[in-house]
């Protein structure tokens, strides 16, 4: 009997299942962190800060894509962090540096279809 051949079996049957639940517990608690952060804003104010997220998403891809930042999802996410700053910056809108990447890693799982449980708890399977 070979047992790392069991014991792999075991891990295996006992991980993936449990890698899916606590992909939607991220997800659903990323969910709950946004809306926590956006409840009680001003309507233009949030209107700002959720576009700053866009805009710093979108520009950091097209950065990476033509070679003035490296690939590295660190590395866009640094630079998605800082132009979402300056962005909100000329509006006078000063936002925690946390807040911000929180928002950030949410538009790139909603541009990019990341694993993100919708409201019912399901999530999409890819990356």
């Amino acid at each position: 009997m070979d047992w790392g051949v069991i014991l792999q079996s075991v891990l295996l049957a006992v991980v993936v299942p449990l890698a899916a639940v606590v992909v939607n517990a991220a997800a659903r608690w990323l969910r709950a962190k946004t809306a926590a952060l956006l409840n009680g804003i001003d309507a233009n104010w949030r209107y700002a800060i959720e576009e700053a997220a866009q805009l710093a998403v979108d520009a950091a891809e097209q950065s990476a894509l033509a070679g003035l930042i490296g690939a590295a999802a660190e590395e866009k996410k640094r630079f998605a962090c800082d132009f979402a700053e300056r962005y909100l910056a000329q509006f006078n809108i000063r936002v925690d540096l946390d807040v911000i990447a929180d928002l950030i890693e949410v538009e790139v799982r909603r541009q990019f279809g990341k694993p993100a449980a919708n409201e019912d708890g399901v999530h999409a399977l890819g990356d």
